[in-house]
């Protein structure tokens, strides 16, 4: 499409920023091939800012050395984010997504345990958990994703997630909600034991649905990336209109057992612009 056309989709699309401006500044600013195959990467910006501007002022009782810690931890987390996107090969692989994916769900199992342990283990200790873990995350994520790469890994559409009314899906949601169940259910025993309603109040229900949030998600993609048995190398594309099923595509890859990996060349239709 010519850039006039474009600047008429973009302003036409603007009505959505002031509905939710995350979600219209990465359908606008990236490639939308590298936000959406893996909707987890969508969330993890809506809810992630929260966690990292919150969760200092939780873990710590000073609030100057919270405020502090905030402004150090977003910079320190911009930089790891982006050196590693700056450090990763041009082409995304498979494994990658599974390193990342692991990585980003064993962090927040870790945080979420921080937030339920406070005020029965050491604020101190906590900080010192909370700290790399929450910088951490952003190298996770940096593998996981594709923005600065050339191409991008497509699971066969009848295996998204979301496509159909998949089991695992339902499995993983059932369980985080399990986990946020027995947390309340914890919370409000408690409440009966030391007779302080107050109690209540002070469990950090935001964070922990937050962080519950995004296991759910990054539970489910990581779920979807493990038991694939094939996938599609494709280029990526900045508008969704770019996206057709038949365009685009660099390699079908068929996973075997024993990891063997049989990959067949397919000729690309329209040339990658540089």
């Amino acid at each position: 499409m010519v850039n006039n056309e474009k600047l008429v989709y973009f302003l036409k699309d603007s009505w959505k920023f002031f509905i939710n401006p995350i979600y219209f500044i990465l359908k606008h600013a990236c490639n939308y091939t590298s936000m959406f195959p893996f909707f987890s990467n969508v969330i993890f910006w809506h809810l992630m800012p929260i966690l990292v501007f919150r969760l200092p002022f939780i873990f710590h009782e000073v609030k100057v050395n919270a405020q502090a810690l905030c402004l150090v931890n977003a910079v320190l987390m911009v930089f790891i984010f982006f050196e590693t996107l700056r450090v990763k090969s041009d082409e995304q692989f498979l494994t990658d997504i599974k390193f990342g994916l692991i990585g980003v769900v064993s962090c927040l199992f870790i945080l979420l345990m921080s937030v339920f342990a406070i005020g029965h283990v050491d604020s101190t200790i906590l900080c010192y958990i909370y700290h790399p873990t929450i910088s951490i995350i952003f190298f996770f994520m940096g593998a996981f994703v594709s923005y600065f790469s050339d191409s991008y890994i497509q699971p066969p559409y009848e295996k998204m997630p979301y496509a159909a009314c998949n089991g695992y899906v339902w499995a993983l949601g059932i369980i985080h909600l399990i986990v946020f169940g027995v947390a309340t259910i914890i919370t409000v025993s408690m409440i009966f034991c030391i007779r302080n309603s107050t109690y209540l109040l002070q469990f950090h229900w935001l964070e922990c649905l937050c962080i519950l949030n995004l296991s759910f998600f990054f539970s489910v993609d990581l779920y979807c990336a493990c038991s694939i048995n094939s996938y599609m190398i494709r280029r990526h594309q900045h508008y969704k209109w770019e996206r057709s099923p038949e365009e685009g595509i660099i390699q079908h890859i068929t996973i075997r057992k024993r990891n063997n990996v049989a990959a067949e060349s397919i000729p690309d239709p329209i040339p990658f612009e540089t």
